[in-house]
């Protein structure tokens, strides 16, 4: 229940697909509750399969997850801003 930030995940919105994941930290860094995808706390699987069956039923819902998914993933995490991220922790590590 400490899952990092998932690649799964990264991809799925990446590719505009809704996301459902566990409250926990990492997740919860990616996902913001209603607006890029639904959250619901871990170890409840009542809430989880109230989570599914309402994307399953709500197209719309699903579609607005998806897009604002693949906008925040994209603008956060495109190649060049990661490429400078990293190198701006090489450069911190290295005291320039």
């Amino acid at each position: 229940y400490r899952e990092g930030l998932p690649r799964i995940i990264l991809e799925a919105l990446s590719c505009a697909i809704p996301v459902i994941g566990s409250d926990v930290p990492g997740i919860r860094d990616i996902l913001s509750d209603g607006e890029t995808g639904l959250l619901v706390p871990a170890k409840d699987s009542k809430r989880l399969a109230e989570a599914i069956v309402t994307l399953s039923y709500n197209r719309q819902l699903r579609e607005k997850l998806g897009s604002a998914g693949r906008n925040s993933i994209h603008s956060k995490y495109d190649e060049e801003s990661v490429v400078q991220q990293t190198w701006n922790v090489y450069a911190e590590l290295l005291g320039s």
